[in-house]
Parts: structure tokens; C-alpha cells; sequence
């Protein structure tokens, strides 16, 4: 039996959803990327990513398919950052958000933390959409020279617009308004993909980006409960260091 495409299309969703909640289930304090100290500082069991301190430093590692942003406060300085990602939807992805704090998959976060108070802290970024039509057709192109780049970063911002054209377009339509939807975003990808100059494997493409799996993955990229649910914990509390108590010089006291 066929399923009509609305429900094949949410079926997909939950399925990327179910997906993305299960990994983020694993992450929180992780001892391995660090020697871990448990004085100051508050790591929740449910944060989002995997987080370590120990003692003069915190260290967080992205494990999710999702781009988060991180930002600190009080006595943390800013972080080291090690990359992992060096592949094309990731230069698209850095080059499109000018995000000093974009905090991508694979990435991973040293921040220098002094005596004082501080907090660090992650949350969903508005660029996920974006990032996941990224992911999915970065395959499609070749290398990675800098017009390359350039050319691809400006067609996956095209797309994801037309990709929130279409979200808008069917809210509240019959099927038949919303065939007339699907033909307006198939046209639209079709004259973006055309303007990026990826003629050798266009038919290819565009099938990949019109498909309801990509569809999916945009969809759960920007809900933003689903985001919500998986980063609720993600504030890291640093407490001052304690203040060694003043020693009393002996030679001062005077004995009655």
C-alpha cells in the first residue's frame, strides 16, 4: 500500500528526529577529553555535547549533526579551536554564517577558564537548514578551489530560501494548492542549480535536492522544539575558585 505524501514525508522526518535525539542522548560529561575535575564546575548529564573540565579548562566537542553556537561569560577566555570538518559544505558553511562562535560538527573547543565565575554555553544556530541542504549535495561538486566554494555557498543560501518559500507555500493548502507549491520550488531549483553552473550533473542534483529525504532533513534542521529539546542543558556554571584563607604571621602576635 502507497502512503500519501504528506505522511511518507512526516514519517521520514520523525525518523531523522528519532535519529538525531538518540545521539544526543550520549553526550554530556566526558572524562576522555580531559583528565576530568569535579570541584567548580557544573556539567548537566543531559548537555548537548560531549563536555569536559579540569580544573583551568573546558573542553567541548561536537558530536551532533547540528551546527550549534557556543558563548561564554564571566572569567573564560576565549577558546582554542580544532577542526576535524575540512570538507566543502563545511568551508560553505563557515564561509555563509561569519559566526566567530559557529561551533560545527566534528569541532572541538578549549576554553581557558580563571578564579572567577564564569559559564559556558551552547545552543541551536539559525544556519541549520542551510547546513543540511549543504551536507547533501556537496558530493555533487567538484574540488574545492575558491570559485568553487564561493559558487556553492551562494546556491545552498538560494536554496534553503527557496526551501522556507515552499514551508510557507503549502501551510494550509489541499493537496492540489500544494502541488502547485511543489511545482514553484521544482522551478526555482531548477533556475538555482542552472545559475551555479553545474550543468554536467544538474539532473542528478536537483533530483537529490527536491527528494523528500533532503526535504526531511531541512525540515528537522529548522524545528526549532526538536533543537530546543536537545540543547535544554546546555549551560556549563563555573563557581570561583575558593580563596586560600590568610595566613597569620606569628611574628606579629603579640602573647600578653
Amino acid at each position: 500500500m502507497r502512503l500519501p505524501g504528506q505522511l511518507a514525508r512526516l514519517l521520514v522526518v520523525l525518523a531523522v528526529v528519532i535519529g538525531v535525539l538518540a545521539t544526543a542522548a550520549e553526550a554530556g560529561p566526558d572524562p576522555g577529553l580531559c583528565h576530568m575535575a569535579k570541584a567548580r564546575a557544573t556539567i548537566p548529564a543531559d548537555f548537548g555535547v560531549d563536555a569536559c573540565f579540569d580544573g583551568s579548562h573546558v573542553v567541548l566537542r561536537n558530536q551532533l549533526a547540528l551546527v550549534l553556537d557556543a558563548s561564554k561569560t564571566g572569567d573564560v577566555g576565549n577558546p582554542t579551536r580544532h577542526e576535524s570538518d575540512f570538507g566543502l559544505a563545511a568551508d560553505a558553511e563557515r564561509l555563509h554564517s561569519h559566526d566567530p562562535d559557529i561551533f560545527l560538527p566534528g569541532d572541538k573547543l578549549t576554553y581557558p577558564v580563571g578564579l572567577g565565575p564564569g559559564t559556558v554555553k551552547i545552543h541551536g544556530s539559525n544556519d541549520n537548514g542551510f547546513y543540511a541542504i549543504a551536507t547533501t549535495i556537496a558530493d555533487f561538486f567538484p574540488g574545492k578551489a575558491a570559485a568553487w566554494v564561493n559558487a556553492f555557498t551562494g546556491l545552498v543560501a538560494e536554496l534553503d530560501a527557496d526551501y522556507a518559500q515552499y514551508q510557507n507555500c503549502i501551510v494550509g493548502k489541499n493537496w492540489i494548492g500544494q502541488l502547485g507549491c511543489d511545482a514553484l520550488r521544482t522551478r526555482n531549483v531548477t533556475f538555482a542549480v542552472a545559475r551555479a553552473g553545474v550543468t554536467a550533473f544538474s539532473s542528478p542534483v536537483i533530483a537529490d535536492i527536491l527528494s523528500t529525504v533532503t526535504w526531511a532533513k531541512w525540515v528537522n534542521a529548522n524545528v526549532q522544539d526538536a533543537k530546543g529539546s536537545l540543547i535544554a542543558s546546555g549551560l556549563i556554571r563555573i563557581a570561583a575558585a575558593p580563596t586560600k584563607p590568610a595566613r597569620l604571621n606569628s611574628a606579629l602576635l603579640v602573647w600578653g
